[in-house]
């Protein structure tokens, strides 16, 4: 990123940064960071300034494809809507139709989803919801990795955003101050033919903004104004979270984002439960494989490798 996406980056949560502390944060003099700035104004963004105080910039409530495509789409074509059922569902049907790099974004969702027909509790205001579509150079068998990519996608986001460490559950999981904030589901197309996709659909929620939740979840899952403070810009987030698309292509080939992943992966070295089908078992958590597989020995010394449309994973009390 160039000098003006960083000062956007650590813009975006809302909180006041002064130029001598970006300065130093980038390695760079305050001239530059004022420069930079200075074009974050002329390209439309509301940076407010105080004297002896520093930089802040001022949130836009609403999802605006303005804002998103002048800090930054990644290369997407954006559509934006009050409500949907699911935008993984609007994507897909884009997808059947031929788009191609196109996200969709939803200020709430009717019927929110989430791994193995859970729900994804989507209310309007309350979080981000979107869903990319891609034609990835990839194998189905290797679909993990459009997931694992954008778990650190989201991580990174969430990091340069917040400030706050962002961790991940594998497979599918962002977690800040032990709880859940983000879930992403991959559905796709298979051509049996060749066996590569015809298209996938990365969908993405995080939870931004403070809210009560169900007492069933209230112990699990969380929100980033919650955890960290920090009231995020829902185009701003969505603008950081999609430039990291830009090279999707070529961080699947190389594969470079997984040390990423399994920094991050707070699975790894634990004791674990394995939940496949009506097969339940207990093992360590070892290593994430090359395909985005969870690698696990069952306490025999020998390694399985667990993929991730067929099993969950919870990790057992007293890790």
């Amino acid at each position: 990123m160039n000098l003006q996406e960083q000062v956007l980056d650590a813009l975006l949560g809302g909180e006041t940064l002064s130029g001598e502390a970006l300065a130093e944060r980038f390695g760079v003099s305050r001239s530059a960071v004022w420069k930079a700035v200075d074009r974050l104004r002329r390209d439309g963004f509301n940076v407010e300034a105080a004297t002896n105080w520093g930089y802040r910039l001022c949130a836009c409530e609403g999802l605006s494809a303005a804002v998103i495509d002048r800090a930054g789409n990644g290369g997407f074509s954006l559509e934006i809507h009050d409500c949907v059922g699911s935008t993984n569902d609007r994507a897909k049907q884009l997808a059947a139709e031929g788009a191609e790099r196109v996200c969709v974004l939803a200020d709430r969702q009717e019927r929110g989803k989430g791994r193995m027909g859970r729900r994804f509790l989507s209310p309007p205001g309350a979080g981000l919801y979107l869903s990319c579509v891609l034609r990835p150079s990839l194998r189905g068998e290797d679909a993990a990795l459009l997931t694992t990519y954008a778990a650190v996608a989201v991580a990174e986001t969430v990091e340069a955003t917040t400030g706050a460490r962002a961790e991940i559950k594998w497979v599918n999981d962002v977690y800040v101050g032990g709880k859940k904030v983000c879930g992403i589901l991959t559905e796709g197309s298979v051509d049996f033919e060749s066996g590569g996709f015809s298209y996938a659909v990365v969908g993405i929620g995080v939870n931004l903004r403070r809210r009560e939740w169900p007492p069933e979840l209230a112990s699990v899952a969380t929100d980033l104004e919650t955890e960290t403070g920090v009231r995020a810009d829902r185009n701003l987030f969505a603008s950081a979270l999609l430039r990291r698309f830009a090279d999707v292509e070529t961080a699947l080939r190389e594969r470079s984002f997984l040390d990423a992943y399994r920094a991050r992966c707070f699975v790894l070295g634990k004791d674990v439960t394995v939940f496949r089908g009506n097969e339940q078992f207990c093992a360590r958590a070892v290593d994430v494989g090359p395909r985005g597989e969870l690698l696990v020995d069952p306490g025999d010394g020998t390694l399985r490798a667990l993929q991730s449309g067929e099993v969950s994973v919870r990790v057992r009390d007293g890790d």
